[in-house]
C-alpha cells in the first residue's frame, strides 16, 4: 500500500498547527539506516545549528531532547515518522500496524470502560503509547496508569481523544494507526 504522507501531515496539522511532522517509508524499521535517516531529517527540518544539540540529536543511543523543541519518534515495518512541537509543549507519537495489536494485550493495560468507549480496542494502545511518550520525564511506572477518557470522531479518518492533561488525535490509514498526543 502506498502511504499518502502529505495527507497524514495535513490531518495532523488540523489537530495542532504548531507541531511539525514528517513521515516516510524510508523511516520504516524495515529499511536500512532508517534511524539515521530520520534523525538527519529532523536536523535538516529544525535547522539545528548548535553543535552539542546536533551531536545529541544524531546520537542513536539517546532520546532527542532539544532546548527549544519536544520531539517524538516512532516507526513500524511499514512507516516511520517524527513530530516536534515548540517547548514548553510536549508531544508524543506512535505508529502501529493495527493488525498486530491483540485484544489480550489491551486488556492488560486498560479498563473495560476504556475498551467500551474506544472506537476500536487497538486505538487504545496507540493513544496510550503516544500519551506515555508525551509525558517524557513525568511518565508513570506503567502504561496502565494512563487513562484515555473521551473519544470523538472528527473530519475524515481522525479520532480525537482526551484525558485531564492530554489532547490527542489518531488517524487510521489503511492498516496503520498514527497517534499524536500533546500535554
Amino acid at each position: 500500500m502506498a502511504f499518502d504522507v502529505s495527507r497524514i501531515r495535513q490531518l495532523l496539522r488540523q489537530f495542532d498547527s504548531h507541531t511539525l511532522s514528517q513521515f516516510s517509508v524510508e523511516f520504516a524499521s524495515s529499511q536500512p539506516q532508517y534511524r539515521k535517516r530520520l534523525r538527519h531529517d529532523i536536523e535538516d527540518t529544525l535547522s539545528v545549528v548548535n553543535e552539542p544539540e546536533k551531536g545529541q540529536l544524531l546520537n542513536l543511543d539517546e532520546r532527542p531532547d532539544l532546548e527549544e523543541w519536544s520531539i517524538s519518534i516512532s516507526h513500524c515495518k511499514k512507516l516511520g515518522g517524527w513530530c516536534a512541537t515548540p517547548k514548553p509543549g510536549r508531544v508524543g507519537l506512535d505508529i502501529e500496524e493495527k493488525s498486530r495489536i491483540e485484544l489480550r494485550l489491551i486488556e492488560r493495560v486498560t479498563t473495560s470502560q476504556e475498551i467500551k468507549a474506544a472506537p476500536h480496542f487497538s486505538y487504545l494502545w496507540c493513544a496510550k503509547e503516544a500519551y506515555f511518550k508525551a509525558l517524557a520525564g513525568d511518565q508513570p511506572v506503567t502504561i496502565s496508569e494512563l487513562t484515555i477518557q473521551k473519544w470523538r470522531e472528527s473530519e475524515g479518518p481522525i479520532w480525537h481523544f482526551e484525558s485531564p492533561s492530554l489532547q490527542g488525535a489518531l488517524i487510521e490509514h489503511g492498516d496503520l494507526l498514527i497517534a499524536v498526543a500533546r500535554v
